[in-house]
């Protein structure tokens, strides 16, 4: 897991997380452990093994599954691929008489978004947004609360889980400008929660002129991510 800048140059200096959050992904979706085989100066072969029952969920239009022999392992390995880009058209909306629990997750990593929404809907979240800059953010949330002249209701936030560091716009000048469209009145205020791999002072610096109601350190479990939803959505978490 390495670091892109804001021209998205790769960084070598990695945030030293992509083991625990691959071993965290394969947890939620059932499987056991991430097994590891190395041979010095050949390379290393990582597997993983998912249960048949859970991969009803991720074979969906947006993530594939497929299948590749092992010869060395002498067994059949199951491959999950996400996507280089999930759609922002993709939600899920069953609980669409209520939009006031849907929430809009933002950040550039395509296996940030794949767990925080798996994550989420575990948790009883429906309804959810994906955004992956503060641009698209932005875009986002002024498209869910404008009517279009059409007489119906605006759909609402009941939180944001903003990154920090993507390309285009960060995640501390996208949370600028929907506090001034907040001060505006163009938008209610919305509950937003600062996710970050650094440390949550150093992360925070960003942000010391402009409110946020919280921080969560990546990579995110249900374990901390329940306490937070409980604080702000208290009848679904």
């Amino acid at each position: 897991m390495c670091i892109r800048d804001r021209n998205r140059r790769m960084n070598p200096n990695g945030l030293g997380i992509g083991l625990h959050t691959s071993n965290l992904l394969v947890g939620q979706l059932g499987g056991g452990k991430i097994n590891v085989q190395s041979t010095f100066g050949q390379g290393t072969t990582f597997s993983f093994s998912i249960p048949k029952s859970q991969l009803a969920y991720v074979q969906s239009p947006s993530i594939s599954v497929g299948e590749i022999a092992d010869e060395d392992l002498g067994s059949s390995q199951r491959l999950i691929r996400v996507p280089k880009t999930l759609s922002t058209d993709r939600k899920v909306q069953t609980n669409t008489d209520n939009c006031s629990r849907r929430i809009l997750i933002v950040d550039d990593n395509d296996y940030n978004l794949f767990s925080l929404e798996r994550q989420l809907k575990t948790l009883g979240f429906s309804e959810i947004e994906i955004a992956h800059d503060g641009e698209e953010a932005i875009s986002t949330v002024m498209s869910l609360y404008s009517s279009d002249g059409n007489n119906e209701e605006p759909k609402k936030l009941a939180m944001i889980l903003m990154d920090i560091e993507m390309p285009i716009m960060d995640g501390a000048e996208a949370t600028k400008k929907l506090r001034q469209l907040g001060k505006e009145g163009i938008i209610p205020y919305i509950p937003l929660i600062v996710c970050s791999a650094y440390e949550e002072n150093e992360s925070l610096k960003k942000f010391s002129s402009i409110r946020v109601d919280g921080f969560l350190s990546k990579p995110i479990s249900p374990e901390v991510l329940k306490p937070i939803l409980q604080k702000f959505i208290p009848d679904r978490a």
